[in-house]
């Protein structure tokens, strides 16, 4: 890196640092100037504003503090890489806190993976989730967070993670209050029921409480001013090897942008095996339609009159009424067989 570009980069530093950040500029904002003009500021008043909510699922999913450390840089490096996916855009922290959590999975299941490598299996830990929390519903809160639906999961995530009031959510959302108030405390209410399935009964309250645990989370200050500055220093040099991240951050955020990709292309293929089932399904019915009508006769396949019924048939066309009123009785007539014997005669009775 050249010394000019290394003085760019940190004046840039410095000018991100003394800025501070600005409430009004929504995450939709800030997202549209860094597409748009690859801002450096807008990535750093997002990386600081939502530190606490990333920093806060990376403990609760990981034990050791150098692997959070590591997918929390590995989480905004991400967003670097895939912010053009974030819709509708002023979701950034619903989208940032799945990347959190599949970054933490990613982590944590490398750390086995190395684990195993490295010690004989009879001391290798449990891969059971573990957290530094003093509550044991911390180690599945993320998880069944996510799980939740986008409607309800998104104003968990903006009120309890990241502490707006029903307000300020309501206008990021351009949702109603009411709608966001009832939907928070449903979401609450299907949050404590999937907890409970964990093994101890949990009330929406509690829940509340739990998730609120985030918004006073300590992220250590030097985490966060070295992934603003890797992230200033990518945005600015256009290269992730300039940054200066380790090889672990590295591969943390490729594998979850290659999951990512893998679960579109599930998404996409689902969605063309139900196309195929409904063509499919259609095509069996149209044949099955047309094989039915097909064993009815044609007018071609019923059979021609005889020559005696064609010549009826034109006699009656081209005479006259009453000769065709006379054929009809005619053939109407019946004729009954002749009595044997004496006929009696009728006597007439005479009404006078």
């Amino acid at each position: 890196m050249s010394v000019s570009s290394m003085n760019r980069v940190m004046q840039r530093i410095r000018q991100v640092v003394v800025d501070a950040d600005d409430p009004c500029e929504s995450d939709a904002d800030l997202l549209a100037r860094f597409l748009s003009h690859s801002d450096s500021r807008a990535v750093s008043v997002l990386i600081r504003r939502h530190a606490p909510m990333v920093w806060g699922v990376c403990r609760r999913m990981l034990f050791d503090h150098h692997d959070a450390e590591d997918a929390f840089q590995a989480t905004f490096l991400v967003l670097l890489r895939k912010a053009n996916t974030i819709k509708p855009r002023s979701m950034v922290g619903n989208w940032l806190h799945g990347v959190a959590l599949q970054t933490a999975l990613k982590a944590r299941a490398m750390t086995m993976k190395r684990s195993t490598r490295e010690k004989p299996m009879a001391t290798v830990p449990d891969p059971a989730p573990k957290t530094t929390g003093d509550h044991p519903m911390l180690a599945f809160l993320d998880e069944e967070l996510n799980r939740l639906p986008e409607k309800y999961r998104v104003v968990l995530v903006l009120c309890d993670l990241q502490g707006k009031t029903r307000a300020e959510a309501a206008k990021e959302l351009g949702w109603a209050e009411g709608t966001v108030a009832s939907r928070l405390g449903r979401g609450r209410q299907m949050l404590a029921k999937r907890l409970g399935r964990h093994g101890k009964v949990i009330s929406a309250t509690a829940t509340s409480a739990l998730l609120a645990k985030n918004v006073v989370s300590a992220v250590p200050a030097a985490v966060v001013a070295t992934t603003v500055q890797a992230a200033i220093t990518i945005v600015s040099a256009k290269t992730v090897a300039a940054a200066g991240l380790s090889q672990h951050v590295i591969a943390l955020a490729d594998g979850v942008v290659k999951t990512m990709l893998l679960s579109k292309l599930k998404a996409a293929i689902a969605i063309v095996l139900v196309l195929g089932l409904i063509v499919s399904g259609a095509t069996v019915l149209t044949s099955r339609m047309a094989a039915a009508q097909g064993d009815k006769p044609s007018a071609a396949e019923k059979p021609a009159p005889t020559p005696q019924k064609q010549k009826e048939k034109q006699e009656r066309r081209h005479s006259p009424p009453g000769a065709k009123r006379s054929v009809a009785c005619k053939r109407a007539s019946v004729s009954f067989p002749e009595r044997s014997g004496p006929t009696t005669p009728v006597k007439r009775s005479t009404l006078l």
